[in-house]
């Protein structure tokens, strides 16, 4: 939708955000409508997002960032909010304790992972050896735990984690996808 500033004669991009009755859309979300179930949009280099999205990964490796694309899944939202919801009532302050995190996986299995997420029944070849409980030798299992106490995630250090490992695969949504060299 487009507007006239009235005296200016400017015109404006307007957005209309169209929430489904037990589901809001993030606020940067493209429009959707309750048959559109996914959406890839390519995002414009020169906008906020990529700039931001881009720099951000980039903190992480030192690759050259050619597309960033923003997924758009409102079956796998909802499931992530539900969950996240869940464990913010069940941690108090600590809540969900929600980190962005980046999951490196070849062409192939990008298209599953926005269709069906981090699904660990598609486990291809990177980060198998937590999928369906197997450790690898030197890496300790999660902590034993006494239910209704039981853990959500595990890290590798505690003081410096670089892996994350959780046990529903709607604790994890993929927001973006970055291609890179």
């Amino acid at each position: 939708m487009k507007v006239t500033a009235c005296g200016s004669g400017q015109p404006t991009a307007l957005k209309r955000l169209q929430n489904l009755s037990d589901f809001a859309l993030p606020i940067y979300w493209d429009n959707m409508t309750e048959s559109d179930h996914l959406k890839v949009i390519d995002l414009d280099r020169s906008s906020m997002e990529y700039k931001t999205v881009s720099k951000d990964f980039n903190k992480t490796v030192t690759k050259t960032v050619l597309k960033v694309q923003r997924i758009q899944n409102i079956n796998l939202r909802r499931l992530y909010k539900g969950r996240k919801r869940e464990l913010e009532n069940r941690n108090g302050p600590v809540g969900a304790a929600e980190r962005i995190l980046y999951h490196g996986t070849s062409e192939e299995s990008c298209s599953s992972i926005m269709q069906s997420n981090f699904n660990r029944n598609f486990a291809g070849q990177n980060a198998t050896l937590y999928s369906h409980g197997r450790v690898p030798p030197g890496h300790e299992d999660a902590p034993v735990s006494v239910a209704p106490d039981l853990y959500d995630s595990v890290v590798d250090n505690m003081q410096n984690p670089t892996m994350f490992v959780v046990f529903h695969d709607c604790q994890a949504y993929p927001d973006y996808l970055i291609t890179f060299k």
